[in-house]
């Protein structure tokens, strides 16, 4: 194989190799910043409903416990 030609090959390797990296860091960062995300709506939910449900033993009495006394 001609030096110019092993020169090119040579390259060409390092260029997908490179672009290969690239592509899994940013795979990898997204997939990471996607769940770090999700994990943070989750938690901020789970706040949302323990502020704002009512307590279980107000859920058992669908009119409120006033009727029920």
């Amino acid at each position: 194989m001609p030096w110019a030609t092993s020169t090119y090959m040579m390259k060409l390797q390092l260029l997908v190799i490179e672009t290969d990296y690239c592509w899994r860091k940013a795979l990898l960062s997204y997939i990471t910043r996607y769940l770090i995300i999700t994990h943070e709506e989750m938690r901020i939910r789970s706040y949302i409903t323990a502020a704002f449900v009512l307590p279980s033993s107000l859920r058992a009495f669908p009119g409120g416990i006033k009727q029920h006394r």
